[in-house]
């Protein structure tokens, strides 16, 4: 996963393994820390990492997040 953020003033690009997000580690913590907008049952977890793992291996490069603002930011994550 690659994450680009863009100002005026700086870029900070960081890239992550994609091992390190989609395992059951990275999923406990993400629906740890999105409780409160996000739930994800316990039953749905394993069949949601299998198919982020297809997703990741069939899309490469799909941009999850583009976001160009009016004062010239950027802000753009791919899978």
């Amino acid at each position: 996963m690659k994450i680009k953020i863009q100002t005026d003033r700086f870029r900070f690009r960081l890239r992550f393994p994609n091992g390190l997000l989609f395992n059951r580690l990275g999923l406990f913590l993400a629906a740890h820390f999105l409780r409160g907008y996000v739930t994800i049952p316990a039953s749905d977890r394993k069949p949601l990492l299998k198919q982020l793992k297809q997703c990741r291996k069939r899309f490469k490069g799909l941009p999850l997040v583009d976001i160009k603002t009016g004062a010239g930011e950027k802000i753009f994550i791919t899978l």
